[in-house]
């Protein structure tokens, strides 16, 4: 991105004096392109500057129409007119994240609490009949995925169950409100299907990988777990979705996945993959006795593990282990991706004290199993 410089010898309390700009208007799409730019590309650039303006720095453009966002020969953008700026506590910034964290989890008992950290509730009103009309109009909405969710439908929703409860709007909340609406707008000049919380959301997924907030550390694992229970599909939409963010950080991402695992809050994920990692190798000693079982004289040959389906079961479970697979691919596909990233980090994964532990636990419960099952097959129990 580019702004314009202030010429500060002649500017004084009542004049600003700046650089001029020469650039094309991002609505002139023929003109973009003509400088060989594509203008698909400057919207995106324009979408995650204003986020990084709004959730990192606090500090934001809050009047981002068409004549004050130019496509400039060098493939940048330039921001002009820094008239209407606003700011964001760091308190609201990280409650913004939460929300999109609740909304698209669907707690909207959650939701309603952080509508009150946002200023848009006081601490004394009653949330109980606020989260069914939460329910109502976010449901509809997420049907159709974050990608596809009309912002301004949804803003307008909103508006609706405002009039009907005791809330209030923060000055900071009517600007973005603006400034993303009129972002929207100028998009939709480029693309007639652009959804801005789609173009948003691989921003909030990288942040909330990426950022060490303890707040935004806590939304991770509530977005990772659902009663205790790990979902590996949130955490592959949520790396496909941060690999779309043009500035991610893959070894900031790799250090931040290993930190979670094993800090004090990763217990649950290292319970996860101690239980996942048990299976796999409990079933793949399984396969070596079915293959030697197989290999025997037909009269010598075990009836229990020939009438075992813990073949079904083996497959069952590597199609479990598979989603973890497509987060790997995910991250491998990335154009910053190298084997060194990972090969680097096996040294500090070695020295970690908790890595011995999930070893003993992963040998442990595999042999637990493997005992349970050979009492089971002497017995003449199926499997």
């Amino acid at each position: 991105v580019a702004v314009p410089l202030i010429y500060r010898e002649a500017t004084s309390r009542r004049v600003l004096t700046m650089e001029w700009i020469d650039g094309v208007k991002l609505t002139n799409i023929e003109k973009v392109k003509n400088l060989g730019i594509e203008p698909e590309e400057l919207i995106n650039i324009g979408v995650n500057c204003s986020l990084q303006q709004l959730l990192e720095h606090g500090f934001f453009h809050a009047d981002p129409h068409p004549g004050n966002i130019l496509a400039l020969s060098d493939g940048r953008l330039c921001y002009l007119d820094f008239g209407m700026m606003s700011e964001v506590s760091k308190e609201s910034r990280t409650g913004l994240i939460k929300a999109v964290v609740h909304l698209v989890n669907r707690r909207f008992d959650k939701l309603s609490k952080d509508f009150v950290q946002l200023g848009f509730l006081s601490k004394e009103v009653n949330l109980e009949p606020i989260v069914p009309a939460f329910e109502i109009v976010f449901t509809k909405a997420l049907e159709v995925g974050v990608n596809k969710m009309d912002f301004k439908s949804v803003t307008d929703d909103m508006s609706n169950i405002m009039y009907k409860f005791p809330f209030r709007l923060p000055p900071y909340y009517a600007l973005i409100i603006r400034s993303l609406i009129t972002l929207e707008g100028i998009a939709l000049n480029v693309d007639p299907n652009f959804k801005i919380l789609g173009a948003a959301y691989p921003y909030f997924a990288s942040r909330l990988i990426e950022d060490e907030e303890p707040e935004l550390r806590e939304s991770l694992k509530e977005m990772l777990f659902e009663e205790n229970n790990f979902i590996w599909s949130r955490l592959e939409d949520l790396v496909s979705s941060a690999s779309k963010q043009v500035e991610l950080d893959l070894e900031q991402l790799i250090d931040q996945i290993l930190n979670f695992l094993f800090s004090e809050k990763g217990s649950l994920l290292r319970k996860e993959i101690t239980s996942n990692l048990a299976n796999k190798l409990d079933n793949m000693g399984w396969k070596i006795v079915i293959k030697i079982n197989n290999t025997l004289p037909k009269a010598i040959r075990s009836k229990v593990i020939e009438k075992s389906n813990k073949q079904k079961q083996l497959e069952k479970i590597i199609l479990e282990l598979e989603p973890m697979n497509k987060v790997m691919g995910i991250v491998n596909s990335s154009p910053k991706f190298k084997k060194e990233i990972i090969i680097k980090r096996i040294p500090r994964i070695i020295k970690e004290p908790l890595t011995r532990k999930i070893s003993l636990d992963i040998i442990k419960k595999a042999s637990e199993k493997s005992m349970v099952r050979l009492v089971k097959v002497a017995a003449g129990v199926i499997q």
